[in-house]
């Protein structure tokens, strides 16, 4: 690929994503502010239950959507694909609605309103937060960065205007930002579609009456949706465990240290995904050979190391700006949060690691071999949480987080090398 092109990409990238990422940082200062650390763990935990509904329904669905579009060069090609992608979603959206309502129902009958309705916002914000990353996914494969940054950028802001406009009218604060974070995500769905539209001058109203058999999409992701069901439960086995052991302003003070400190993480390996995933799919191609392989493993090894070296900083200027962290960014109702930031510095370091060699296997369509380490510590670590939890309360959740993601790199560390000499 030319540096100039490459170089271009890249900007546009780091462009979106430096939007994005102050987006949600503003996000949470603006919500937790308003609504408190006692409502903002109750919203955090409807986040939570929304990630479930997504993962489980739409997350599998944008790794292939991701992977196979890489590959769909042509123009007939894009359009048969496209087809595929508007079946896959509508599917998956369909069924997290019925999903949805069904456990609503039942949340309902067993704790009240209250609680269903929360359930019922987060299924919203499921099927339309779903649906705009998957799409995104389609834009990425295309390597259209300027249309995917400008997306990312915009949504994100969107979501705390709606979520604060929306939480002023109504006593049910929670619900009401899980709306607006809805809204602001069906926006960036239409924005999508109509852009998807024209670009590959697709006609969604047809495209129900000439869709090609998705099963490739499906035969590639098949089990993934259960195990992002275990990883969701690891992942915010911290939050619940706080939640039950603890107290809603309790979980609203790790979840600001959490996403101060492990998202921004999240969101640079999310970057150099972006930039990176459509090149090293498109350089492994179809049937990716030994040396390609070796070349690919090569460049994530280097990317991991980067994005630990990266999060080794940011823990050490955390720890060394505490007061600074707390002054600008927290408040006095977060205070506690501050000494928790570097462990989860740290974690979100090892994370992505872990993740860079999950792109390696994707890459050379050995996907499958993950499984049993992300299944595995999955349980292993929503245990370890739930142990720490109960006994060291949130400090005990952020080491259990950081054990994990030690753990984590590690083990797909060793897994992608060997799968590189199979």
């Amino acid at each position: 690929m030319p540096i100039k092109l490459l170089l271009k990409e890249g900007i546009w990238a780091l462009t979106g994503h430096a939007s994005l990422l102050l987006g949600i940082l503003f996000s949470i200062k603006i919500l937790s502010q308003e609504m408190g650390p006692s409502l903002y763990g109750e919203f955090v935990l409807g986040i939570s239950i929304a990630q479930l509904f997504q993962t489980f329904f739409f997350g599998s669905k944008f790794d292939g959507i991701l992977r196979f579009g890489t590959v769909a060069t042509g123009f007939e090609e894009r359009v048969s694909y496209a087809k595929v992608v508007n079946k896959v979603l509508v599917d998956a959206s369909k069924l997290c609605l019925l999903s949805g309502l069904v456990v609503t129902v039942a949340v309902y009958t067993a704790l009240g309103k209250t609680w269903s309705l929360l359930v019922l916002a987060t299924v919203i914000y499921a099927v339309a937060s779903g649906v705009s990353t998957a799409l995104g996914g389609f834009v990425n494969a295309l390597r259209e960065r300027r249309i995917l940054a400008l997306n990312q950028g915009t949504e994100s802001w969107i979501k705390v205007f709606f979520a604060f406009g929306l939480i002023q009218i109504s006593e049910s604060k929670a619900v009401f930002a899980l709306l607006g974070y809805a809204l602001a995500c069906s926006v960036s769905v239409i924005f999508l579609s109509i852009w998807l539209c024209r670009r590959i001058e697709f006609d969604l109203r047809f495209s129900g009456l000439e869709a090609v058999s998705d099963h490739v999409i499906r035969s590639y992701t098949k089990g993934f949706g259960l195990m992002g069901v275990f990883l969701w439960f690891q992942s915010y086995t911290d939050r619940w465990a706080l939640k039950y052991f603890s107290s809603s302003s309790e979980v609203g003070i790790y979840s600001v240290a959490f996403a101060f400190g492990y998202s921004p993480l999240v969101a640079i390996v999310n970057l150099s995904m972006q930039i990176a995933v459509p090149i090293v799919y498109k350089s492994a191609g179809e049937t990716p050979d030994f040396s390609s392989c070796q070349k690919i493993l090569r460049s994530v090894d280097l990317l991991g190391l980067s994005m630990f070296s990266i999060s080794a900083i940011l823990a050490l200027a955390a720890l060394c700006f505490e007061e600074m962290i707390v002054d600008i960014l927290l408040g006095e109702g977060y205070r506690d949060a501050a000494s928790l930031m570097p462990l989860l510095l740290l974690a979100g370091g090892l994370f992505a690691v872990g993740e860079t060699k999950a792109i390696f296997l994707n890459a050379i369509f050995k996907n499958k071999l993950q499984i049993g380490p992300k299944l595995s510590l999955a349980i292993f670590g929503a245990i370890l949480t739930g142990f720490f939890t109960f006994y060291f309360g949130s400090v005990g959740a952020a080491w259990a987080v950081l054990s994990v993601s030690l753990i984590y790199a590690c083990w797909m560390w060793r897994v992608a090398h060997l799968a590189c000499q199979l």
